[in-house]
C-alpha cells in the first residue's frame, strides 16, 4: 500500500492544482473585466468634465472677450511698442480686471492675450510679466497664431499648466493675436472628485515641466507616486486635505513595476494596488497638438468587488482542498479494505482459474472493442464528409442570399449608365428631327453610348464572378481582392451615403486562401455596418479598411463609426443564429458564417470589439472587426 499512498498524493496535487487554475483564471477574468470596465467608466467621466469646461471657455470668450470695444483696444499692441504698448497693456488691464475676477469665481486660472508673433503680451493673473516669446513653450498659441483657428488642451507654461482654450482675435479682417482661457487641473480634479466621488490627482511630466516651466517656478511643484512625473505642490494639499490621504504616497512594488512594464504609450489602463487596497485608474492626457502624453489623471476608486473576489477565491479554495483531502481519504480506506480481501481470496485454490476466464473475456471484449472502433472510425469519417458538404452548401447558400442586395447594386451603378445612354439616344433622335444631326455628332453620341453600354458589361461581370466563383483555394493579391470586393458595394455606397477609407501599406502583399470566400466575408462584415448606419440614424458614416502585415500574420482591419454594439451582445455575435433583427429580415448566419470561413476554411481568428478612433479631426466611436491571417 505504500506505493497506493504516493499515487494519491499524486493525484492530490494534480486535483488541487486543477482546482486552483480553474478557479484562479475565473477569479483573474472576472477582475480584468471589472478593470476594463472602471478604465472606460472614468475616461468617459473625464471627458464629459473636460467638455463641461470646454463650453464654459467658449462662452466666456464670446461674452465677455471677442467684443469689438476688447479686439479695437489690443489691436493697437501689434502697431506699437514699447512704452505706447504699456499704455494699451494697462488699458486692456482696466479694461478687463473687474471681468477677471468675476471670472476667477468660475475658476477661471489664466487670462492670456498673445501677440501674433507668440509674445506674451498681457498675462491677468502675473500683469507685470510680460514680453517673452512662447514659440517653443506653447504649441498651442503658435498653432492658433498660424492657422487662425481655435484649439484647445491640456499644455505646460512659463508659470502654470492648464486646460488651455486659445481662440485667434481679429480686427478689422485683420488677424490681431490670440488670447487664452484656461482652468486648472485642480478644478478638473475636485470636479472629478464632487461628482464621482473618487480621489482624483493629476500628475505632470517631469521632462515637459524641466523644459518649459521658468527655474523660479519650478519649486510649485513636488514629486508624485511615479517618479517620472510631478504633481502641483498647491493641488497636492487641497486634495490631501478634502481626501484625508498623502497625495505623494507611493504606490506598492507590484503596481509601480505593472506600470513600467505597460508605460503610457498605450491605451488608459486601471490596476488593483494591493498597497492602497483600492483600484488605481491611469488616463492619459496629451498634449492636443503633437499628441504626446503630457500628464495623467490618476483615479483611486472603490476596489472592494476585487477585495471580495480574493476572500471569496481563498475561501472556496480552503474548502475545494479540504473536500478533495477527505474524499481521497475515504476512497483510500475503501481501497485498503478492499486489498485486504483481496489478498485472503488470493490463497483460495479457484483464482487462477477465475482469472484465467476473466482474462478470457477480456480478450473477447476487446475484439468486440475494437470492431465498435472500426464501425466508429468509419461513421465519423462519413460524418466528417457529411459536414464539409453541408458547410459548402452553408456558403453558397449565404452566397446567393446576398444576391438581393447585389441586384440592388446593380440597379444603384447601371442607374447612371442608362441615364446616359437614353438621353444621347434622345438627342439623336431630337436633332434628326430638326435636320441638325452631323456625322460628327451621330459619331460622338455613339461613342458615349458604347462608353455606357461597356460600363453596364464590366458591372455585370464584376457581380457574375463573384456569384458564379467556385471555392478553390489559391494565391492572389491582397488589394485586388479589396478592390474587387469595393467593385461590388460601389453602388450601396453612393445610395446609402457611405465614404469607406482602405489604407493597404503593401501593394504586393499575396496570401494563400478562398478569394472568393474572403470577400464574401467582407460583404457580411460591410452589410452589418450599413443596417448599424441606418438603425442608429448616423448620419457622417465612415467605414475605415486598414492592412497591416508582418512576418507571421496579416490583419484586415474594419472599423465603422455606426455606434458600436451593446456589451451584452458583442460576445455573440458570431454564434450560429444569433440575430438582433426580426425573424423575417435576417437568420442569425452572416456572421457566424464569417467565422467559419476564416476559423476553419482559413486557419485564422476574427474578433470583435467597440472602439474609439479619430478621423478627419474628429472622434469616431464603432465596432473594430479584426480578420488575422496566416502568412
Amino acid at each position: 500500500m505504500k506505493n497506493s499512498l504516493l499515487k494519491f498524493g499524486i493525484v492530490f496535487i494534480v486535483l488541487s492544482t486543477l482546482v486552483f487554475i480553474i478557479l484562479n483564471y475565473e477569479r483573474s477574468t472576472k477582475i480584468e473585466l471589472h478593470l476594463e470596465n472602471k478604465t472606460k467608466q472614468y475616461e468617459q467621466n473625464y471627458n464629459a468634465t473636460y467638455k463641461g469646461y470646454k463650453n464654459l471657455a467658449k462662452v466666456i470668450f464670446e461674452t465677455d472677450i471677442n467684443s469689438n470695444e476688447v479686439k479695437k483696444i489690443f489691436a493697437q499692441a501689434s502697431i506699437t511698442k514699447d512704452k505706447e504698448q504699456d499704455i494699451v497693456r494697462k488699458k486692456l488691464y482696466d479694461k478687463l480686471k473687474n471681468t477677471y475676477e468675476l471670472l476667477k469665481s468660475y475658476n477661471i486660472k489664466q487670462l492670456h492675450f498673445h501677440l501674433p508673433s507668440n509674445e506674451s503680451f498681457l498675462r491677468f493673473h502675473r500683469p507685470n510679466r510680460f514680453g517673452d516669446n512662447l514659440t517653443n513653450v506653447r504649441e498651442t498659441i503658435k498653432y492658433s497664431n498660424d492657422n487662425k483657428e481655435q484649439i484647445d488642451g491640456f499644455e505646460e507654461g512659463r508659470i502654470y499648466n492648464g486646460y488651455r482654450f486659445v481662440y485667434p482675435l481679429s480686427y478689422d479682417g485683420k488677424h490681431i493675436g490670440t488670447v487664452e482661457v484656461s482652468f486648472s487641473t485642480l478644478v478638473m480634479s475636485l470636479e472629478m472628485v464632487s461628482n464621482y466621488k473618487v480621489i482624483t490627482q493629476f500628475l505632470i511630466s517631469k521632462e515637459v515641466v524641466g523644459q518649459k516651466v521658468f527655474d523660479d517656478e519650478k519649486s510649485n511643484y513636488v514629486k508624485s507616486p511615479l517618479e517620472d512625473f510631478y504633481i502641483e505642490k498647491k493641488s497636492a494639499k487641497v486634495l490631501a486635505d478634502i481626501n484625508n490621504i498623502n497625495i505623494a504616497e507611493p504606490l506598492s512594488k507590484k503596481t509601480n513595476k505593472i506600470v513600467k512594464n505597460r508605460g503610457f504609450d498605450n491605451d488608459s489602463f486601471s490596476i488593483y494596488d494591493t498597497y492602497r487596497k483600492n483600484i488605481v485608474t491611469f488616463i492619459k492626457v496629451k498634449n492636443p497638438i503633437n499628441r504626446s502624453v503630457v500628464g495623467i489623471l490618476v483615479v483611486q476608486s472603490d476596489a472592494s468587488y476585487i477585495v471580495n473576489k480574493n476572500r471569496n477565491f481563498y475561501i472556496v479554495m480552503f474548502f475545494s482542498i479540504l473536500l478533495i483531502t477527505v474524499g481521497l481519504l475515504l476512497i483510500y480506506k475503501e481501497l485498503e479494505q478492499k486489498y485486504k480481501f483481496r489478498i485472503e481470496a488470493e490463497k483460495e485454490r479457484k483464482i487462477n482459474k477465475k482469472l484465467q476466464k476473466l482474462n478470457d473475456e477480456v480478450k473477447e471484449s476487446r475484439n468486440e472493442v475494437e470492431k465498435l472502433n472500426e464501425g466508429l472510425e468509419l461513421k465519423v469519417k462519413d460524418e466528417v464528409h457529411k459536414n464539409v458538404l453541408a458547410q459548402e452548401k452553408l456558403f453558397k447558400s449565404e452566397k446567393m442570399a446576398s444576391m438581393g442586395e447585389m441586384i440592388g447594386n446593380i440597379a444603384h451603378q447601371w442607374r447612371q449608365p442608362l441615364s446616359v445612354i437614353s438621353t444621347v439616344a434622345s438627342g439623336i433622335q431630337l436633332q434628326q428631327e430638326h435636320k441638325i444631326l452631323t456625322d460628327e455628332l451621330l459619331l460622338n453620341s455613339c461613342e458615349q453610348i458604347i462608353e455606357n453600354t461597356q460600363n453596364l458589361s464590366d458591372i455585370i461581370n464584376n457581380f457574375s464572378d463573384f456569384i458564379e466563383k467556385d471555392r478553390e483555394r489559391e494565391l492572389f493579391s491582397l488589394k485586388s481582392n479589396l478592390n474587387r470586393f469595393m467593385s461590388l458595394i460601389v453602388g450601396s455606397l453612393k445610395h446609402d451615403h457611405i465614404n469607406i477609407v482602405l489604407d493597404v501599406d503593401d501593394d504586393d502583399i499575396k496570401i494563400d486562401a478562398y478569394p472568393s470566400e474572403l470577400i464574401q466575408c467582407y460583404m457580411n462584415i460591410y452589410n452589418n455596418s450599413n443596417e448599424a448606419f441606418h438603425h442608429n440614424t448616423i448620419d457622417d458614416r465612415v467605414i475605415l479598411i486598414n492592412v497591416i502585415k508582418d512576418d507571421s500574420k496579416l490583419c484586415i482591419i474594419f472599423q465603422d463609426n455606426a455606434g458600436g454594439i451593446k456589451d451584452d451582445i458583442l460576445p455573440k455575435i458570431f454564434e450560429p443564429y444569433f440575430t438582433t433583427k426580426h425573424q423575417s429580415q435576417g437568420k442569425g448566419l452572416g456572421l457566424h458564417m464569417t467565422y467559419n470561413l476564416i476559423v476553419n476554411g482559413m486557419g485564422g481568428t476574427i474578433e470583435a470589439s467597440n472602439k474609439h478612433f479619430e478621423y478627419k479631426s474628429k472622434e469616431n466611436y464603432g465596432v473594430e472587426v479584426k480578420i488575422i491571417l496566416p502568412v
